[in-house]
């Protein structure tokens, strides 16, 4: 069981995603690059980046200062949005989720990214926190 957002976790996410023709027919249309910063973990920070283009997703550790849009939280956050204990929306709103960059990318494709749920149930059912 890959710890939340270890290698192990981040590779499998890749693999996941590349696997997915789900994903990949949702997001067929979309060219976006998305940075994902995580402070405060067991680990330290933990930064990773999610490339989308027009239907390959690929998931991998570090940093695209060229990302359209970052999202920034802390571990706690990071854990409940991933266990589903909290919304993205509702920790946005209480300040615990910051978003930067092209915010208006983000919600052009935002359909493309309602799959995601189903393709990482696995990984979140197999994720140790």
């Amino acid at each position: 069981m890959p710890r939340f957002l270890s290698s192990e976790w981040i590779a499998q996410a890749h693999t996941t995603a590349q696997a997915s023709a789900t994903l990949a027919d949702a997001t067929a249309d979309v060219q976006i690059t998305i940075q994902q910063n995580v402070t405060d973990t067991p680990r330290g920070d933990v930064h990773y980046v999610i490339r989308v283009d027009h239907g390959r997703v690929e998931i991998a550790e570090g940093v695209d200062d060229q990302a359209t849009v970052s999202f920034t939280q802390d571990w706690e956050t990071g854990v409940g949005m991933s266990n589903g204990s909290l919304s993205a929306q509702d920790a946005f709103t209480a300040g615990r989720l910051r978003v930067g960059g092209n915010i208006q990318a983000m919600m052009d494709v935002q359909q493309a990214f309602t799959e995601l749920d189903d393709v990482f149930v696995e990984l979140r059912l197999t994720t140790t926190y």
